[in-house]
């Protein structure tokens, strides 16, 4: 992994996540939609096929008969653009979950004071200077220089890179 991969990859953490999410919850409409349409359409083809062996009086007329075989290929519609949605949405879970838990795994190898301060610079897009006074005080009761903090950086991405 280039260090721009690892840089792009640490701005975008927060946002591949809420995406992931979004895409997960996304998948699971189109799957519920699916079946939905699909107990319509079990329910609209018993009532085409309701008289259909028996003579009686009681037959479907034309109308009828035509609503129901166009809502029945309205759904079939439905089901085919659900279905090709969620073989998209999968692909890009996957992509999403790949960047997400590499990010995650490179996280993972750094020491705590490295990690909060590599995500408040790359994820949290904060100042040097304020990672030095704000966060690194929070921290640890020490203030720190903006070059001391740059190097900590550097040494945590380095790290990061070289896994």
């Amino acid at each position: 992994m280039t260090k721009e991969n690892l840089i792009i990859d640490l701005k975008n953490y927060k946002e591949n996540i809420a995406k992931l999410k979004l895409r997960r919850r996304e998948k699971k409409q189109c799957e519920k939609r699916i079946k939905q349409y699909k107990t319509a359409e079990t329910s609209i083809t018993g009532i085409v096929g309701m008289n259909c062996d028996i003579h009686s009086k009681n037959q479907i007329n034309n109308k009828i008969e035509k609503a129901v075989l166009e809502t029945i290929e309205i759904n079939e519609k439905e089901i085919k653009d659900a279905e090709e949605r969620i073989k998209e949405l999968i692909t890009e879970i996957e992509e999403l979950e790949d960047k997400v838990t590499e990010t995650n795994i490179r996280l993972s190898a750094l020491k705590y004071k490295e990690k909060e301060i590599l995500f408040a610079f790359y994820v949290e897009g904060r100042s040097y200077e304020d990672i030095g006074n704000n966060l690194h005080f929070r921290l640890f009761n020490q203030t720190r220089d903006s070059e001391a903090i740059k190097k900590i950086v550097e040494k945590a991405t380095n790290k990061m890179i070289k896994l």
